[in-house]
């Protein structure tokens, strides 16, 4: 796994927190932004080093639910990486 996909991952459920932002019940919002959360953690908890993308690798994602995710490394010196991700 690269850190473009580990990116991606991360934006997978954001979804989530659009619902949160539109639900009037403070409890419901509690639930969609524990739920992204929640969803999330998988991604960060691991503990080995993804490997680091070569320069211009590009990562395509996209989900069941029509998220698309697009992401490049555009610098070789530093971990830095150019994202496109519609709302």
């Amino acid at each position: 796994m690269s850190m473009l996909q580990k990116t991606a991952e991360i934006k997978e459920y954001s979804y989530l927190l659009d619902l949160a932002d539109e639900c009037e019940d403070p409890y419901m919002r509690l639930v969609y932004t524990t739920s992204w959360a929640i969803s999330v953690y998988y991604a960060y908890q691991r503990t080995w080093k993804p490997f680091n993308p070569i320069l211009g690798e590009t990562y395509e994602m996209v989900n069941h639910g029509g998220i698309t995710f697009l992401a490049e490394q555009v610098n070789h010196l530093d971990l830095s990486l150019g994202s496109f991700f519609p709302f």
